[in-house]
């Protein structure tokens, strides 16, 4: 996505969590079919219509400001043809818009496709309120056969040999 906004809903959701000691929940996405020109920036509305909904695949925590969240797009969408969607919303766990953001151009999604779609949102304090499950293991183990964990041993459900 080219350009991020975080609306004011969303820094003070994130101000909120910080200061109450709670954690965010942002758990959906929604895509519209708005055609962003090179120099507009999204607001705190949308400007499109949404066109298709979807839940949060994986967050991922870089930074104590910058998080990755990334929108997993069913094969089933769209029905047939293809999609162009310029607009991403990030909605927090109370339906409230965390953030907006643009593609300019517009990405072109095939029917009948997996696609994961990657939004990077910066604010300050976000990484440290937002609601993730902690995970130490990014990608499958990989170990020679002579020294496999035992399974009770691993934290992970796959081992390459």
């Amino acid at each position: 996505m080219s350009k991020v906004n975080i609306t004011e809903k969303g820094l003070k959701a994130i101000a909120n969590a910080d200061f109450g000691g709670f954690k965010l929940t942002i758990n959906r996405y929604a895509l519209t079919a708005h055609k962003y020109a090179a120099n507009e920036t999204p607001g705190e509305l949308p400007k499109g219509t949404i066109i298709h909904q979807g839940k949060i695949g994986t967050i991922e925590v870089l930074t104590d400001a910058h998080v990755s969240y990334e929108c997993l797009i069913s094969p089933s969408f769209p029905l047939s043809g293809r999609a162009e969607f310029g607009e991403l919303i990030l909605y927090l766990y109370n339906g409230e818009i965390f953030a907006i953001a643009s593609a300019s151009p517009a990405v072109v999604k095939d029917a009948g496709t997996t696609f994961s779609l990657g939004v990077v949102v910066a604010a300050a304090k976000q990484g440290g309120v937002i609601n993730v499950t902690v995970s130490d293991k990014s990608n499958i183990s990989r170990t020679g056969t002579d020294y496999l964990p035992s399974p009770k041993d691993t934290v992970t459900n796959a081992i390459i040999t």
